[in-house]
């Protein structure tokens, strides 16, 4: 699940309470935390969002692909935009 916001409260809350993750900088454009098996990706800006949405929407179209295949499509793509 993916969630867009820029509030900053919100996302230590989450992070707060999170069974895991709370992965990447603190000042990415995007984290990802655990609840159980739900993994939340918190996007910060429009860009972090649509990247993901660009990325998953292109996963969708080359479906089925390995997580490791995901991850490093939506990595490069991020590169690619210039989106750490």
């Amino acid at each position: 699940m993916v969630v867009r916001t820029d509030d900053a409260e919100l996302i230590n809350l989450l992070c707060s309470y999170a069974t895991a993750g709370g992965s990447g900088p603190k000042d990415s454009p995007s984290i990802s935390v655990m609840f159980g098996t739900l993994n939340l990706i918190l996007c910060m800006t429009d860009e972090a969002y649509e990247t993901w949405a660009d990325g998953t929407a292109d996963l969708m179209t080359r479906a089925p692909v390995t997580r490791t295949e995901a991850v490093q499509a939506l990595a490069t793509l991020r590169s690619q935009r210039g989106i750490r």
